[in-house]
């Protein structure tokens, strides 16, 4: 599975002490998953308030075209409801 990955840094009395990468896997079975449901004739968008640049680089590596980062809770429950 590839990594996703931020970086976070440590300070100790406001002074950067150090810092260090957190990694999420992608689960092995995610591109598969988006191409079932493609072939069940859904589309496949991702809504995510992770930043816009990680969301198109994650959207990528699975096969989703439509995608949008930085969205509050509130943004995505307003685009589903224009689903319906």
């Amino acid at each position: 599975p590839e990594a996703l990955d931020e970086g976070t840094g440590l300070s100790v009395d406001g002074v950067m002490r150090g810092s260090f990468q957190v990694e999420d896997q992608l689960r092995p079975q995610a591109r598969s998953a988006v191409n079932a449901l493609r072939a069940l004739g859904f589309g496949v968008e991702m809504l995510s308030g992770d930043a816009k640049a990680e969301v198109a680089r994650v959207a990528a590596m699975v096969g989703i075209d439509r995608h949008e980062g930085g969205m509050r809770p509130a943004e995505k429950v307003a685009r589903l409801e224009n689903l319906l």
